[in-house]
């Protein structure tokens, strides 16, 4: 038998129903984790399509490279993200009463070519022959619909959006450009070639990055700070110098040169600025807000009776996935007693290079040990923890043993799970996880490095990713 089978709790993104992750242990439906989102999502299919996802409904997102979907799905765990953009599907003049304006340059509905959500159907741009710059425009922060959201002033926002060359006449390039108090910024994309046109320095700065979807498209981001409460943004149309392989913003048009938008995006959290995009929110005539992901095997906050969850000492975990944006507050996993996510054990990441362990009496004092460790995997850990009693606690990260000694003394009785919970209201930290699982024995330090060293537990996420009927 192996240490899997001997599991009682085990997780792997692989099958889900409604607002249910099924669970692969145990199998009579006690660990299956609920998702609890208040609105629609998008995900990233396993055609590579983005795909709404309703409210309360598990995100099961797979991985792009160079165009194609790679590996096993991972269970998306966000949280909240405003896109500040209105029509963000439809930049028309005709739209929403001329909130989006031009400058050289005509919007069309192109009816040729699929975009990125899989249906035909996009915003084509059409340069003038004016020699100038050919953009959309659109000012941020204003009272829309009767719904404003100002940017905050200094606050860090991410603009995003896919584009792609028209399929006749079609331009090479495209460019986000911010006019704002605290200057112009400005970042260029080669969208033939699939590059950042700038500098390494400006690239990095900026964190730019395009990433390549199927039938020809790009999403092209980067990060800007906002200089006043209504800057605006110029989606403009890019060709490319024959010189310098550079993309130009300001050139002589031919009334045909094209590209084509779509999903566009401005975002930021709602206490503290971003370093990333997150996954589309669609606007329509007012900004839009999507709610937090977070999983429980409850509905709710509260658990159900659950025979096979470990009700004392010793308790182990093992968490495996990524972690995108790393934040104090964010805890990666809880488990705790019926009815209340706060007296339990927790696992949260510090930094790339720090984690906390917690342990909350039901009066909500807190124990934490904040511990160092090095890796040489940021993007994707393996942990195991391992509860031994009241005390004790084991660490051991990516295949190490990083910690042992005494953390609080809670006296354990949970009964329930939960992955991504924030213990505060912003929303710094981004995760996805690829396993999850739980015994309610010791882990041996050679069963938990090679749990945190080796890709066993992350085959158990079949070629079977589905969702159930």
């Amino acid at each position: 038998m192996s240490l899997k089978d001997t599991a009682n709790l085990g997780f792997v993104p692989s099958a889900y129903k409604s607002n249910k992750a099924y669970s692969i242990i145990p199998t009579n439906g006690n660990g299956d984790l609920y998702a609890n989102r208040s609105t629609n999502a998008t995900r990233i299919d396993s055609s590579g399509i983005v795909e709404n996802v309703f409210a309360q409904r598990p995100t099961l997102n797979y991985q792009l490279n160079n165009g194609v979907v790679v590996g096993c799905p991972e269970l998306q765990i966000q949280m909240s993200r405003t896109n500040v953009l209105v029509d963000s599907e439809n930049p028309k003049l005709s739209a929403n009463g001329g909130l989006w304006s031009n400058q050289n340059c005509t919007q069309s509905t192109d009816t040729i070519e699929v975009n990125p959500s899989g249906v035909v159907g996009s915003t084509k741009l059409t340069e003038n022959n004016a020699t100038a710059t050919h953009s959309i425009n659109q000012q941020m922060g204003l009272l829309q619909s009767g719904v404003q959201v100002p940017l905050v002033v200094n606050r860090k926002y991410m603009v995003s959006g896919w584009f792609k060359t028209g399929s006749t006449n079609g331009r090479s390039g495209c460019a986000f450009f911010i006019t704002n108090n605290n200057g112009n910024d400005e970042m260029r994309f080669n969208i033939v070639d699939g590059y950042v046109s700038d500098t390494t320095t400006n690239i990095n700065n900026k964190r730019a990055r395009i990433t390549k979807f199927p039938n020809g498209w790009f999403r092209c981001e980067f990060q800007f700070t906002a200089g006043t409460t209504t800057p605006t943004l110029r989606i403009q149309i890019g060709k490319k110098n024959a010189t310098t392989n550079t993309i130009d913003t300001n050139y002589n048009g031919n009334n045909a040169g094209n590209i084509l938008v779509y999903g566009l995006q401005v975002e930021s959290n709602l206490q503290s600025s971003a370093s990333d995009v997150s996954s589309y929110i669609k606007t329509t005539l007012t900004p839009a807000t999507r709610g937090r992901d977070y999983f429980n095997t409850g509905v709710g906050l509260s658990s159900p009776t659950m025979t096979n969850f470990p009700t004392n000492y010793p308790i182990s975990v093992f968490w495996e996935g990524k972690v995108d944006r790393f934040a104090s507050t964010q805890v990666l996993f809880h488990v705790c007693n019926q009815n209340t996510n706060k007296f339990g054990l927790h696992l949260i990441f510090h930094s790339n290079t720090q984690i906390k362990i917690r342990k909350t009496l039901s009066n909500g004092t807190i124990s934490d040990r904040l511990i160092s460790y090095e890796t040489e995997r940021l993007d994707y850990n393996k942990i195991a923890v391992n509860f031994i009693d009241e005390e004790n606690v084991e660490l051991f990260v990516n295949g190490y043993k990083v910690f042992q000694g005494i953390v609080g003394d809670v006296t354990y009785s949970g009964i329930g799970i939960g992955i991504g919970r924030n213990v505060t209201n912003d929303a710094n930290q981004r995760q996805s996880t690829n396993g999850l699982f739980l015994w309610n024995k010791k882990l041996t330090d050679v069963e938990a490095i090679e749990l945190t060293s080796s890709s066993s537990f992350t085959e158990l996420a079949t070629s079977q990713n589905y969702e159930i009927q």
